[in-house]
């Protein structure tokens, strides 16, 4: 049951290639109240199968597990210009994905 699902794109990183910011900003998201601050969210992410659970902070609209995000970031190998998926699968339960190239715009 997909309820509904957010893109991010990925355009920083440093000099030596780590990417700047370790969690998608979800403030379009909030403001359209898709998401709300301090919800509760068991994430799953892909292709490894971690689960964690992390809340939407109020704090820049960003999810609190910073450092499982950025785990799954170097898991999957996402670069800038790629798109990441955070998608409801049901309520309460997402999947964090690393999208195919060109399904969500072309890679910069």
């Amino acid at each position: 049951m997909l309820e509904w699902n957010a893109s991010f794109f990925i355009h920083r990183a440093d000099a030596n290639g780590v990417l700047l910011g370790t969690g998608p900003a979800l403030t379009p998201h909030v403001k359209r109240g898709k998401i709300k601050i301090g919800e509760e969210l068991v994430i799953e992410a892909l292709p490894s199968g971690e689960k964690f659970q992390t809340v939407v902070s109020d704090k820049g609209n960003k999810l609190r597990a910073r450092g499982q995000i950025a785990r799954f970031y170097k898991e999957a190998k996402v670069q800038p210009g790629d798109h990441v998926l955070l998608t409801e699968v049901a309520p309460g339960r997402w999947t964090l994905k690393k999208a195919p190239p060109g399904e969500y715009g072309p890679v910069l």
